[in-house]
């Protein structure tokens, strides 16, 4: 039997979805995350249909669990929910955004909100640590310096903050989730813990 996967985006900037199959990769990039509930079922219905597969065939579901909009977070989490009322088969998979975005170990990972602070993600002693970094603090934050920061290429607020920094790199944050789809974790079984990861949790 085929297996299919459907990565789902709407965590960050940019509404995005991907679907992989054993033998094929296609994702759909929507752009501004505004409408982002209309926009969703849209670019769904398109992407399975260029790939000719049903909704139905569809058997793994991957998330972003935050942070990032907390809207947007809650829809991603709602559409594998719903589906998973309907087949309770179906594998359900969920990551912290920043994870998803960092390409690095040594490196840090960004994430701007609405007022332009900073959500940091980063290992530290092999946990990793999240932490909010006010963007007035931005300067002054010995965090940033000598590392590569891995940003969201969508992430207009991130980039302009960091326009000096010559060590950045933009991250295309549907590819980094497939790419980086086994770091993902397995909440098949543990639906009531598949839960956005709020701000304040941060």
């Amino acid at each position: 039997m085929k297996s299919n996967s459907l990565f789902i985006n709407t965590a960050t900037k940019s509404l995005q979805f991907a679907v992989l199959s054993s033998s094929s990769f296609k994702s759909i990039d929507l752009g501004s995350s505004k409408k982002a509930l209309e926009n969703s079922f849209v670019g769904i219905e398109k992407l399975i249909s260029d790939e000719n597969i049903k909704f139905s065939d569809i058997d793994s579901f991957y998330t972003l669990l935050g942070p990032g909009s907390n809207t947007g977070i809650r829809l991603g989490l709602t559409i594998v929910r719903t589906v998973y009322g309907l087949n309770s088969a179906i594998n359900m998979y969920g990551i912290n955004t920043l994870k998803v975005l960092l390409n690095d170990k040594d490196g840090l990972s960004l994430l701007s909100d609405r007022a332009s602070n900073l959500f940091v993600g980063y290992y530290k002693n092999e946990e990793f640590v999240t932490e909010k970094v006010l963007k007035d603090d931005v300067n002054s934050n010995k965090l940033f310096k000598d590392k590569t920061l891995y940003i969201d290429k969508a992430d207009e607020s991130s980039i302009e903050i960091f326009k000096e920094y010559s060590n950045k790199v933009l991250i295309d944050v549907i590819k980094n989730m497939v790419d980086k789809k086994d770091e993902f974790e397995n909440y098949s079984k543990r639906i009531d813990e598949y839960l956005p990861i709020y701000q304040f949790d941060i």
